[in-house]
């Protein structure tokens, strides 16, 4: 599913050893979403994610305009202790 970039002007960073991120973000619950692992084309693999993630996905996907906003790809973000 291509999906809109974050990324100024509308398209996505170089992918030079990039990762990317799909993001549906909460209509209800102000700072929450669904991130996944994706392509720079916000492409998710589905066979590549747990079975918890996959329903998730499928959910998200069924719940878009409902619950959650329209997906946003950007880089992955990357969290250090």
């Amino acid at each position: 599913m291509p999906v809109p970039s974050s990324a100024p002007g509308g398209h996505a960073p170089p992918a030079g050893g990039q990762r990317f991120e799909v993001v549906f973000a909460s209509f209800f619950r102000q700072g929450h979403s669904l991130t996944f692992p994706c392509s720079q084309s916000g492409e998710v693999d589905i066979d590549r994610l747990p079975p918890a993630a996959r329903r998730n996905y499928a959910d998200v996907c069924a719940r878009v305009g409902k619950d959650y906003a329209l997906p946003l790809v950007r880089p992955a973000v990357r969290f250090t202790h």
